[in-house]
């Protein structure tokens, strides 16, 4: 009976301990999986723009007795429930419901930037992180102000900015012309000219944009320093004893140093019968001319144009004729040239001794094979002036594009592609001269961007192409990478030419800088551009840069929550493992305790 009653004890107090160390047990891992719902945050974003209020949000779902704080980016208390905690009056509490607890700042600062963490406490901890970004319109931090270079160097412009967001920087030339802004197709801090030409001297401007007004506007001017060049108009002029006469020249340098007019091995000086003058005629230009009057038999022959800088000497030849009556004469010739958009062409056809029955007639061959009349002269010889612009009576002649200089000669103004073709003077009763006028863009164009970046393995195609009007010359083309040429694949059409790579991406062989050289050696054309490639290791977004390593904000954050949950699961699997072992050593010593019979009472003597 004794027995029986012990085990029965034993039994029910055995149930008990189970029963307590299963609920404590359970009690234990809920504790550690809740963790999460104790304690969780939330993170969100905010931008606002200096001087306008800004709300940053705060919305819990936690019910009951609660207290909310706001703390600031260092962690400085800014308010506790709807108590203002600092002296800045500028912060204050919006409460307008039960679960929201927005913080307001009135009048934001850029020193307001960083994160924002409202704690809701105290049961239950909450944190909501907002960061609050400061928009901050650009402002240029340097330029590289203005710059000279010597033809044929590689020049650098750099515009840098500061914003929030950060700023994109393009780059427009202002053309010399009417002001008008030419799109350079470029963006980035640096702008790279790798063979600086005279048309690359202006002004360029860089705009830096993040879409928070004012932008910035930065301008730099870019001189170029080249040797004398110098164009005579009219190679041979005819006039009668005690007539005058002007000779000019063009004369293209920077700087222009040292003009002057030699005659016969002598330098010509001003007198009486000898007059001097220059005109400033555009950019880098100068028109320099020798007025003589009273001409008499010494006069005639061969002058000299001379232009002398510290970067070259250069010189061009006139002969002055005593005029012939009853004779015509071609003194000058049309020939081929090839310009640049906006640039303006002199085609020489200079003649002589043209009376009432001769006439000079210049035209236009269209791309259609029609003939366009541009000037018809029934002048005499005895009307023409050496700088003249004639215009026939029954001729409606377009002042606005086409110019007569000499001794009929066609100056065609500010070109673009649609004027390229053949132009032909015809002199009756001598004949016809021809020349082809090609125009071209002034560089050549590598895509809207100087960067491009693809994934390893990807068929790469990088296209050069140049666009033109008129004659297609003898272009000659080159893709390098990195100074090493590189095979390219022709894929021209009308009016334009273009040169492809075509490659599999291939780390790291294909990572580089490649260029693309565009040059015309008869007509004096070089033009460049260039393409940095880069390399993604992978679809996600890995960049392969060019030392081998890797940058990549996916694999640090994926590698990140992988450890995070490693770590987790450890420490769950080890609670667990000490939890069950203390559970089997408790009971198996209440189970021993409860087994031992009672130690029997000693008698009384």
């Amino acid at each position: 009976m004794e027995k029986r009653l012990r085990n029965n004890v034993f039994r029910r107090n055995f149930s008990c301990y189970i029963d307590s160390s299963v609920v404590w047990l359970f009690g234990f891992i809920y504790s550690i999986l809740s963790i999460r719902d104790t304690e969780s945050s939330s993170f969100s974003r905010v931008s606002a723009e200096i001087g306008r209020k800004v709300k940053l949000p705060c919305i819990t779902e936690i019910t009951g007795s609660i207290h909310v704080q706001w703390l600031d980016p260092s962690g400085t208390a800014l308010t506790y429930d709807e108590s203002v905690q600092t002296g800045d009056s500028r912060f204050k509490i919006d409460h307008p419901y039960l679960r929201e607890w927005h913080l307001e700042i009135e009048n934001a600062r850029r020193s307001d930037a960083g994160n924002y963490t409202c704690s809701i406490g105290p049961t239950t901890i909450v944190n909501s992180v907002v960061e609050l970004a400061i928009d901050v319109s650009p402002s240029l931090i340097r330029t590289s102000g203005n710059l000279s270079s010597v033809v044929g160097n590689q020049v650098t412009l750099f515009c840098e900015a500061s914003g929030e967001p950060k700023p994109t920087i393009t780059w427009t030339q202002l053309t010399t012309n009417n002001g008008s802004k030419l799109d350079l197709k470029h963006e980035g801090s640096e702008l790279n000219i790798s063979a600086a030409t005279i048309e690359d001297a202006g002004t360029y401007e860089c705009q830096a944009n993040n879409n928070i007004p004012p932008s910035a506007v930065g301008r730099t001017r870019l001189e170029i320093l080249f040797g004398p060049q110098v164009t005579v108009l009219f190679r041979e002029v005819s006039q009668n004893k005690g007539g005058s006469t002007l000779l000019t020249c063009l004369v293209r340098a920077n700087p222009a140093k040292e003009l002057f007019w030699e005659r016969n091995g002598t330098i010509v000086v001003n007198s009486d019968r000898y007059q001097i003058r220059n005109w400033e005629t555009g950019e880098y230009q100068t028109t320099f001319g020798l007025f003589i009057t009273g001409l008499i038999d010494s006069d005639f022959g061969e002058y000299r144009c001379i232009a002398v800088n510290d970067y070259g000497r250069a010189k061009g030849k006139i002969t002055v004729n005593e005029y012939e009556a009853g004779k015509v004469r071609i003194i000058a010739t049309p020939q081929d040239v090839l310009v640049r958009v906006n640039d303006s062409v002199l085609f020489e056809c200079s003649v002589h001794g043209l009376d009432l029955g001769d006439s000079l007639t210049w035209r236009r061959v269209l791309p259609s094979g029609d003939l366009q009349t541009i000037f018809i002269s029934h002048l005499s010889e005895s009307s023409i002036s050496s700088l003249g612009s004639f215009l026939n009576e029954t001729f409606q002649f377009d002042h606005t594009k086409y110019e007569i200089q000499g001794q009929y000669s066609l100056y065609v103004k500010q070109v673009d592609f649609s004027d390229g073709g053949t132009y032909v003077c015809d002199v009756s009763g001598i004949g016809n001269f021809s020349a082809e006028l090609t125009v071209v863009d002034k560089r050549a164009f590598c895509g809207n961007n100087n960067r491009a970046d693809v994934f390893d393995g990807d068929r790469v195609t990088l296209s050069c192409s140049l666009t033109y009007g008129g004659l297609a010359p003898n272009w000659h083309i080159t893709w390098t990478r990195e100074q090493q040429p590189v095979a390219s694949v022709a894929d021209d059409s009308l009016g334009s030419i273009k040169r492809k790579l075509q490659f599999n991406a291939s780390y790291p062989h294909s990572t580089g800088t490649y260029q693309c050289v565009v040059t015309e050696s008869q007509l004096g054309y070089l033009s460049s551009c260039r393409v940095a490639l880069n390399i993604l290791s992978s679809k996600t977004g890995n960049l392969v840069m060019a030392n081998g390593t890797a940058e990549s904000c996916n694999y640090v954050s994926n590698t990140l929550v992988i450890v995070i949950l490693s770590s987790i699961t450890v420490v769950c699997f080890i609670v667990t493992v000490i939890s069950i072992c203390w559970f089997v050593t408790y009971h198996k010593q209440e189970m021993t305790k409860f087994k031992e019979p009672p130690k029997p009472k000693s008698k009384q003597k």
